[in-house]
């Protein structure tokens, strides 16, 4: 097993201390969440204008989130095991939804954003500069939320929870600026339009979901917090 996915927090000998077990998942899900955002950098440009070698390293990144994401589950089941109290069940769900969500978008990236990165090369479809810029830019942004709801998790810090949230707005006008600039695209003279314009508003959609798992993550601090 490649050591980027081995644990390297998970100690058994914590287990009967549920915090600082937790304290450890926090440490884990923390690398989680860099592997997940690593595979978001590297997958956007392959998909938007790289060649079948960059998708095939981006596609490959997700082993080590799958496998780390194992790791973390199963330790969460064994925390599980112990007698714990309300609040403790409840922290232990709350690092299990982030854990899934994390893998949930690893898994999006690679069959959902590389598969299209892929159609794009069999189709011989050209996205514009433009186009890859305003695309790029949401992910950025996207990648940054992402970014402050790990640390919301791992930091338990209820106000960059809300950050996260608070962005629904400005993410939703980016991405609905967006799709009008795909609109009037649509209608221009350039080749294969209607086949670029499927495929752009594809991608846009994955950022969309990319971004709901990235609220869920944030919303389940705030559950937590609130007890």
């Amino acid at each position: 097993m490649a050591l980027e996915s081995r644990p390297q927090y998970l100690d058994n000998l914590l287990l009967g201390t549920p915090d600082l077990a937790f304290n450890a998942v926090h440490q884990e899900l923390k690398r989680l969440g860099e592997k997940v955002q690593n595979m978001l950098a590297a997958g956007m440009p392959a998909v938007l204008h790289g060649d079948r070698e960059a998708l095939r390293r981006a596609k490959k990144m997700d082993k080590a989130i799958d496998a780390l994401h194992g790791h973390i589950v199963h330790y969460l089941g064994e925390i599980s095991k112990q007698n714990l109290t309300r609040e403790e069940t409840a922290e232990l769900l709350h690092l299990l939804e982030t854990a899934n969500s994390l893998e949930n978008i690893g898994d999006l990236i690679e069959t959902d954003l590389i598969n299209l990165g892929k159609q794009r090369l069999k189709q011989e479809v050209h996205i514009s500069p433009h186009t890859r810029q305003m695309l790029e830019r949401i992910q950025r942004e996207v990648t940054q939320l992402l970014v402050m709801a790990v640390e919301a998790v791992t930091e338990n810090d209820a106000e960059k929870a809300l950050q996260v949230i608070g962005m629904k707005g400005a993410v939703n006008h980016l991405l609905t600026e967006a799709s009008m600039h795909e609109a009037q695209r649509l209608i221009a003279s350039a080749p294969d339009r209607v086949r670029t314009y499927g495929l752009e508003i594809d991608i846009l959609e994955k950022l969309r979901r990319i971004y709901y798992f990235t609220k869920r993550i944030a919303k389940a601090v705030l559950v937590d917090d609130r007890g």
